[in-house]
């Protein structure tokens, strides 16, 4: 062949490597190290108590070495007080709730929640009942649910149940490990009461005992390509790996929620001296969602022979543009009403109960809705204690 007929150029030069992968390497390991340090200095935050708000306290109720009010993690001493007061023949009262039962804005001295002035209350009348109160920080309407299993489960069905209905947290998804930890497995005749979010609740309490990630149970559930996939199971052991031997890695959680507060505070702040608060709705399958559950409460209730008070959780009166659009809140309220009617349960609306003057602030240094001063516990427990005594005497 005639190499004339072709053109011949020189090969371009090859370029130097360098030391890309070494930079690379460092990088990881730097961003590891970084996320170890960041995550174990978040081991003592803690995110439950930055949503109480400015100046908001959270109280636990205990009276002669028993305690009758606290959170979840507390239901094994809860329990304890019930069964002593079941033993000595004693009704009992439960009361099921969020954050606004044992969270105090600008608490002094002495003070109490709504849970001890009701049982005062109760007491000064010559009442025998004893009542004990289970709550958490937002607790929606699925670990309300897993409350009230945790007491059946003990043999503490109540006389009486109290259930606060906070609308805001019809939007919280999901339902918190430990409210699945205070539980043992559901019998067929809770699952069968109980129906879906009974058998939803025993699906994730079965997932939490066996120790599987749980990082996508917020529901309503959504399907992903993944789902049931071997990439799924992969990463779920890769996941329980990393929690059981990185303690950063189970620390990540803490680290999120710092890291959000610590940008957004600032930010949502300054906005909120500019702009009004916009307001907050509840996604319609969220609020669905916790309707179905309960719903369930309130039948395993009537199952038990339990007689169920309802009411509408105090709102900061007189907010302008009211936290929720006002149509959707009232909606809202009306629904539980019915539910409440349809089961001849009692309800009782308790929005304004409490004064404008006895409210506190966020961390935005803006109204809080959720959380007041003692006088407000006062007023709480005391309208409590009274629809209680005027239905059961």
């Amino acid at each position: 062949m005639d190499d004339d007929n072709f053109t011949h150029e020189p090969a371009a030069p090859r370029r130097k490597q360098g030391p890309r992968g070494a930079w690379v390497i460092a990088g990881v390991i730097a961003g590891v190290l970084l996320f170890h340090a960041a995550a174990r200095r978040s081991a003592d935050f803690a995110p439950d108590d930055v949503a109480l708000g400015r100046n908001t306290v959270a109280f636990t109720s205990v009276r002669d070495g028993k305690q009758f009010g606290g959170t979840i993690p507390d239901l094994p001493a809860l329990s304890s007080t019930a069964r002593a007061a079941r033993e000595a023949g004693r009704p009992l009262v439960v009361w099921l709730g969020a954050s606004q039962c044992y969270a105090i804005n600008h608490p002094k001295a002495g003070a109490r929640t709504a849970i001890a002035f009701a049982a005062a209350a109760a007491e000064a009348r010559g009442s025998r009942a004893c009542w004990v109160q289970c709550a958490s920080p937002n607790s929606n309407a699925h670990e309300l649910l897993c409350m009230y299993l945790a007491f059946r489960q003990a043999g503490l069905a109540p006389e009486r149940l109290v259930v606060a209905f906070t609308y805001d947290d019809l939007k919280e998804p999901g339902i918190r490990d430990s409210a699945l930890a205070v539980l043992a497995p559901l019998d067929a005749e809770t699952l069968r009461v109980g129906g879906a979010a009974a058998a939803e609740v025993e699906a994730e309490r079965a997932r939490f005992a066996a120790g599987l990630a749980r990082e996508g149970s917020a529901s309503p559930v959504k399907r992903t390509a993944t789902k049931g996939t071997p990439q799924e199971r992969l990463e779920e052991v890769l996941v329980r790996w990393l929690e059981r031997h990185w303690s950063a890695w189970a620390l990540r959680g803490n680290l999120s929620a710092q890291a959000v507060t610590w940008w957004k505070m600032p930010v949502t702040t300054v906005a909120f001296r500019i702009f009004d608060r916009p307001q907050t709705s509840v996604p319609a399958d969220l609020g669905a969602w916790n309707m179905r559950a309960l719903r369930a409460l309130l039948d395993l209730a009537r199952a038990d022979g339990a007689r169920v008070l309802v009411y509408q959780a105090p709102h900061n009166p007189g907010l302008k543009p009211f936290f929720h659009p006002r149509g959707e809140y009232d909606r809202g309220q009306a629904a539980m009403a019915a539910e409440c009617a349809a089961r001849n349960f009692d309800w009782i609306a308790l929005e304004t109960l409490v004064p404008a003057g006895l409210w506190g602030e966020t961390n935005n240094f803006t109204p809080d809705v959720f959380h007041f001063q003692v006088e407000g516990h006062r007023l709480l427990g005391e309208a409590i204690e009274s629809a209680v005594a005027e239905r059961d005497g």
